[in-house]
């Protein structure tokens, strides 16, 4: 990584109204002006991601208050976007995609969120609920539930939305094909 810094969010705003210096300046560039803006979001906590011409500004937040403020290259950026959602390597890859009402699905994460283990497929797949993340563009999304030992893409799929079973390799894979498009 270039830079790192911890900002407040009034640090942040005055480091984007004002002069970055000339480690961080294109880098505030990108906010002032990006290609795209990513948001990230894990179990409540946002993250963002401007995206500018070869270099990219990460905001994560950290401790109540305090954000890190991550300068970050071409090469750098997909990975960087997994770990601000904490996506982890699956242990184990399902067999089979299980396709369900979008009602459903919420209902099942938030059971499996409290803990109470389901006794029909898409509960037995939830089981050991880690983690249910999205990054978003505004017009494409990845989005993921990961589980102790496996991970699901998320796919709408006409009425349905249809849990596809991936490794982190497809995590990846649709991070920098759907989402960034590179």
């Amino acid at each position: 990584m270039a830079s790192a810094v911890r900002v407040t969010q009034e640090g942040f705003a005055a480091l984007v109204e004002g002069d970055a210096g000339a480690e961080l300046g294109a880098a505030v560039d990108s906010v002032r002006a990006p290609r795209q803006v990513i948001e990230l979001e894990r179990a409540g906590a946002r993250a963002t991601c401007w995206v500018g011409d070869g270099i990219h500004l990460l905001l994560v937040p950290e401790q109540p208050g305090w954000f890190g403020a991550f300068v970050l290259d071409d090469r750098e950026l997909p990975l960087a976007l997994l770990r601000a959602v904490g996506a982890q390597e699956p242990a184990e890859i399902a067999d089979a995609a299980i396709a369900t009402d979008a009602g459903e699905l919420a209902h099942a994460l938030a059971r499996a969120a409290r803990g109470d283990e389901g006794r029909d497929e898409l509960g037995r797949a939830l089981e050991g609920l880690r983690s249910h993340w999205r990054a978003s563009d505004g017009e494409t999304a990845v989005e993921v539930v990961e589980t102790g030992s496996r991970a699901f893409a998320v796919e709408p799929d006409g009425d349905t939305v249809r849990l596809r079973p991936v490794d982190a390799a497809g995590i990846y894979d649709a991070m920098t094909r759907e989402l960034l498009h590179a």
